[in-house]
């Protein structure tokens, strides 16, 4: 503030100085003085809530991995994921809860989240179905990789009954890697109908989606199980096979 030379107008300049912004910008900052600013604490508080869900996630990753390690357990000895009751208290959970409840006593982390998760445990029929779809997009992917490099490869389709009584087509390709023969599982499959054409059109479009651009190396294919044939198309399942290999 300028030296005042008329005393009579100090009052008119000092208001005009209140309302300056160098003024203004003095006090906030005198008053701020020791403190950490409104700005500083915000993206503290920010930090401290991303750090947060981090470790949230990095724990839900952790539980996942060994909810989807039990599903391999299950699948590399051929045993249903689910039994006839999967209540909590149930006597007969099947070997998937039964697994989990057990590996729940050996690991604390995942007692804890079994026992406090109220949003997602990850032990629904919904999550198991789910979680085998992802696995088999994935060894879809692995499948798709090695075709890539194979030189040919031949497709073995066949059709069995589960429990209900619905018949389901599985899908199975052969090929040569490095010398070496590998079968791998396609999937399981219902078609719209049974007749000739319906389970024609269906293998033509599983094949679209594992073999992709790689269609131009199918050689060989081996069918089984046609007598469930119904149609005009119909013929007996040994003049339907073709072993070709």
């Amino acid at each position: 503030m300028d030296d005042f030379r008329n005393i009579n107008k100090m009052k008119e300049k000092t208001e005009k100085h209140e309302k300056s912004k160098k003024h203004v910008d003095n006090v906030v900052s005198l008053s701020l003085l020791g403190t950490v600013s409104i700005r500083e604490k915000l993206s503290e508080a920010y930090r401290l809530s991303i750090n947060e869900h981090n470790i949230k996630v990095k724990k839900n990753r952790e539980i996942l991995s060994k909810i989807i390690d039990c599903i391999f357990f299950c699948g590399n000895f051929e045993t249903p994921l689910r039994g006839h009751d999967e209540k909590d208290n149930s006597i007969n959970p099947g070997v998937f809860r039964g697994l989990v409840n057990f590996a729940s006593k050996l690991d604390s982390g995942l007692k804890h989240h079994l026992e406090t998760s109220a949003v997602f445990k990850g032990v629904s029929k919904t999550i198991q179905n789910e979680i085998l779809d992802c696995l088999l997009q994935i060894f879809h992917e692995e499948i798709r990789t090695e075709i890539r490099k194979a030189s040919f490869v031949a497709v073995m389709a066949d059709d069995t009954t589960d429990v209900l009584e619905h018949t389901q087509m599985v899908l199975v390709l052969r090929y040569v890697l490095n010398g070496e023969i590998f079968e791998r599982f396609g999937g399981f499959f219902i078609p719209e109908n049974q007749t000739a054409d319906g389970i024609s059109k269906h293998i033509l479009e599983q094949l679209d989606i594992i073999l992709q651009e790689n269609g131009q190396k199918l050689i060989a294919q081996t069918f089984d199980g046609a007598n469930v044939m119904k149609g005009k198309k119909s013929r007996s399942s040994s003049k339907n096979k073709s072993n070709l290999w």
